[in-house]
């Protein structure tokens, strides 16, 4: 399965996992890039959002963009 979030994030899973993966841009070329590891979808989707939040530059969760 593979769900995308936005632009820079997706959730990707096989039989065993769940994935939270990063684009990158690598020689020139777009790909995707594991970066977390998760054993349900309610752990994955948790941790996601918490790191949205903290890598975001808003100064309140009103002005985060996904809110409106």
């Amino acid at each position: 399965m593979l769900i995308q979030i936005n632009d820079q994030f997706r959730i990707k899973s096989d039989s065993r996992q769940w994935m939270i993966e990063r684009k990158r841009i690598r020689k020139g070329k777009e790909s995707w890039e594991a970066r977390l590891y998760f054993g349900t979808l309610k752990a994955c989707l948790k941790d996601l959002g918490e790191m949205m939040v903290r890598e975001s530059n808003v100064n309140t969760l009103v002005d985060l963009p996904w809110r409106r």
